[in-house]
């Protein structure tokens, strides 16, 4: 038995339209295993494993074997999955160890096979990791993390940021003790293995907003790097200072390396400032160059504040010069390598510094500068400008966090930092004014609108606090709430559904949004409540169906400390979370999986990371625990699906929200794709043509019903009135579309019905036409047409879709649309 995974180990442990769904949005260099995972139950070994975009098309199929025990050479042949199976499977017999063998259409095993062995724990692992010695003034606790293949072995390791019990918010005045950050085998035979530590030095204050990480592959070795603002005292895995690799000679020559640069409040308000890159196998230090823009404004040099604080009226705390932000970006197409891209500042002035790294070389590819409410610009690496703009702008647009996409579709990622969105070349794609937020949400919202959609509450009183839904690429308002008062949470997800019993659609169709004003959540068409509440704090896929579940860690109370960020989440308020299964919303501690876990980020309540890292589609939940801050516990699900879903992390929408997870106040991962459309039939109907209800006219043609349908493997058709009576159904199951045209020839109400059946259900497209006798204009609304439900213009023309405002004739009524 070869390749053994022992984290995973440890763990107690009609598709084709949806490869071609995720084709398009595929941008991973990850290069992943499998990710086997074996949880142990009562019921038997639940095993999971990664299915990957490409399986479909390759024509792979998957081989699971079982072994007696982890040192045995013969295996038996368990079962045979395509890879239109569900990636879940219940084992009855067994085994001691697990196999998953990848096997291609021609019926060879493609690479190694990942291997897994049955855990003695439950659902929940727990990673044990070298916890920082506390100092004279703080101790230190897991916070935020991300995931990423630092090795090129085709598994995650973790990275870990140590929060000081000192760490502050920008908004309070004193001093903190240095950041942390660690790395993490959490796969194979050296799981809970330290890779190495970084440690920030006093220089970068500790807090949510200071020190954003990435940990991603820049320069395309298959191996991820870890990048992040420096300062002068900060060492690398080696305990060498990082100005030591400076790309310049002024950074490679300081003298303050050494050096408090912290005032009596304890802000850094002067001195160098410094972005780092390190290799993200070994902690060592590649490059180091100066960050952009400095505190003065301006690049490639070290500075004291400038106006920054003088916009709010502000001249102590510093805080608007010192919130920033980090993602990953493919900027320069689907293709080709990613760029990192670093904000300073969305309060006011908001600044977006995007770079790339080649391997050897950090250089500038642009800065985007938003610099009053009216004016924004872009220069390069020189400081030669490439672009700039008046009327709307990204000064005071941002929200405590950041998210990516391709939200205008042209193959290039934009950044959308709240309000506003920033172009894949830097320039201001779009921007609702709206101002500043605490949360953002960016996915396909609603599923039947071309492109992405971001829901985002406010708290800008100058705007009417409230949130809005609007459209990614044009800044488009598609709703706007307003409130009385500053309106801090916020979530959107598709946490509800509630089928049809006649036609098996969803009434609650696309993500609802969800805010601090409400008490339940409304569907994205703000028109429908949901019929439950949820948490408003993250999402994730937990129970095995498309849609939604809910997570908080349940903030309770904090320290007492003014200001500080180790919070107490135990006791009746435990972390839960909470999931919809149709009729009524149900709730899971998740210490009902083992340990005491808690969350991070004060009233925040955030989990250190919530990621597809293993097994099925299903997410991951990693908190600390709370009997012993230097042990993780990861947890993960047991509940059987029947949908083959490729791993999340290879939708490229998710998988930017992975490598941003950490930043600010954390925000929860979406899917770049509306997840039940890749699965479940359903059908819209065109609005220009004839509706499934309607009135018509004896022998006039009719403007032909048009239905349109996803994932129907068969469509059927029933009455007479789709198929005579001189109407004609054409059925194209090719391009799931069904065409009634014709002209009836026979007065009367008929019905009929169109079923399209899929793989996991099936929906009825009622059909109901009231034929009436045909009339050639209007010169009095008469008696003949009392009952008539046809819209008629003013001439008494057939009208198929008025338009907003006009007049019409029902009936005897004249009415306005």
């Amino acid at each position: 038995m070869k390749n053994q995974n022992l984290t995973i180990c440890l763990l107690a442990a009609g598709v084709q339209a949806l490869a071609t769904a995720l084709s398009a949005d595929v941008r991973t260099t990850e290069s992943l295993d499998r990710g086997l995972a074996v949880i142990s139950t009562t019921s038997g070994n639940v095993v999971q494993w990664r299915i990957l975009p490409s399986d479909i098309a390759n024509g792979h199929t998957f081989a699971l074997r079982g072994y007696a025990s982890a040192t045995d050479e013969a295996y038996t042949e368990i079962a045979t999955f395509a890879a239109s199976d569900p990636s879940c499977y219940v084992d009855k017999t067994k085994f001691a160890c697990y196999e998953i063998c990848t096997i291609d259409a021609n019926q060879q095993v493609v690479a190694d096979c990942t291997s897994g062995i049955v855990s003695p724990h439950a659902q929940m692992l727990q990673l044990p990791m070298n916890r920082p010695e506390a100092t004279s003034t703080a101790s230190y606790y897991p916070n935020d993390a991300s995931v990423a293949d630092v090795d090129g072995d085709g598994q995650y390791e973790l990275i870990l940021k140590w929060n000081p019990s000192t760490s502050l918010d920008n908004s309070y005045s004193g001093k903190t003790d240095e950041t942390i950050y660690d790395c993490y085998e959490i796969a194979g035979d050296d799981f809970g293995k330290q890779l190495w530590r970084i440690r920030m030095g006093k220089n970068i204050r500790s807090g949510a907003h200071y020190s954003p990480f990435l940990v991603y592959d820049f320069d395309g070795d298959g191996k991820a790097e870890f990048v992040l603002k420096t300062a002068p005292g900060t060492t690398d895995a080696n305990g060498a200072y990082v100005s030591t690799v400076g790309a310049s000679d002024d950074i490679r020559n300081i003298t303050t390396n050494a050096s408090d640069l912290r005032n009596g409040n304890g802000h850094v308000t002067n001195g160098e400032e410094f972005l780092t890159i390190f290799n993200g196998e070994t902690g060592v230090a590649m490059q180091t160059v100066w960050y952009n823009p400095n505190r003065g404004q301006g690049c490639g040099s070290a500075a004291s504040y400038g106006q920054w604080e003088s916009v709010a009226g502000k001249s102590t705390n510093y805080n608007r010069g010192e919130r920033y932000g980090a993602c990953v970006a493919h900027l320069d197409g689907v293709d080709q390598l990613p760029s990192m891209v670093f904000q300073r500042g969305y309060y006011t002035f908001a600044y977006f510094w995007a770079v790339d790294w080649d391997g050897t070389n950090l250089t500038t590819r642009w800065l985007h500068r938003g610099t009053s409410k009216t004016a924004w610009s872009v220069v390069d690496g020189t400081g030669k400008q490439l672009a700039s703009g008046t009327g709307k702008s990204s000064f005071g647009q941002g929200v405590h966090g950041i998210s990516v996409g391709d939200v205008d579709d042209d193959g290039f990622d934009e950044i959308v930092m709240g309000s506003a969105t920033i172009d894949h070349d830097g320039k201001l794609l779009c921007s609702t004014g709206f101002g500043h937020g605490d949360a953002i949400h960016l996915g396909k919202i609603d599923p039947d609108r071309e492109g992405l959609q971001i829901y985002m509450p406010h708290e800008e009183s100058g705007c009417g606090y409230g949130d809005d839904l609007h459209d990614a690429a044009t800044g488009e308002v598609l709703f706007r709430g307003y409130t009385s008062g500053d309106n801090g949470r916020g979530i959107a997800g598709d946490f509800f559904y509630k089928m049809n019993t006649t036609t098996g659609l969803d009434e609650m169709l696309g993500w609802e949004l969800f805010s601090g004003a409400e008490s339940v959540p409304y569907n994205f068409t703000c028109d429908v409540s949901a019929p439950s509440s949820t948490d408003k704090n993250f999402r994730l896929y937990w129970n095995g169906d498309l849609y939604d579940d809910s997570f908080d860690g349940r903030y309770s109370n904090n320290t007492g400390i003014t200001g500080q960020e180790v919070n107490d989440h135990i006791g009746s308020n435990a972390p839960r979370i909470q999931s919809w299964n149709g009729s009524k919303m149900v709730t899971t501690t998740l210490s009902t999986y083992g340990g005491s876990p808690r969350t991070c980020n004060v009233t925040k309540a955030t989990p250190c990371l919530i990621a597809d890292i293993w097994g099925d589609w299903r997410e991951e939940i990693i908190c600390w625990e709370d009997s012993d801050p230097s042990l993780l516990d990861i947890y993960t699900t047991v509940e059987t699906t029947q949908y083959p879903v490729p791993c999340l992390m290879t939708d490229h929408v998710y998988r930017m929200g992975i490598a941003w997870q950490n930043v600010g106040y954390n925000q929860p991962p979406h899917l770049g794709y509306y997840l039940p459309d890749a699965f479940l039939s359903r059908y819209v109907v065109s609005a220009d043509g004839t509706q499934l209800t309607d009135t018509l006219e004896v022998g006039q043609e009719i403007e032909p019903l048009v239905i349109k349908a996803r994932n129907a493997a068969s469509i059927t058709k029933s009455g007479t009135i789709l198929s005579g009576l001189g109407m004609t159904t054409t059925i194209d199951l090719e391009n799931q579309t069904v065409t009634v045209s014709g002209a009836p020839t026979k007065k009367g109400t008929f019905s009929g019905a169109v079923v399209f059946t899929g793989t996991y259900n099936k929906c009825t497209a009622p059909v109901k036409f009231v034929i009436v006798e045909a009339t050639s204009g209007i010169g009095e609304v008469n008696s003949d047409m009392a009952d008539d439900t046809v819209l008629r213009d003013l001439c008494g023309r057939r009208i198929a879709q008025p338009s907003k405002g006009q007049p019409c004739i029902v009936g005897r009524k004249v009415i306005i649309y």
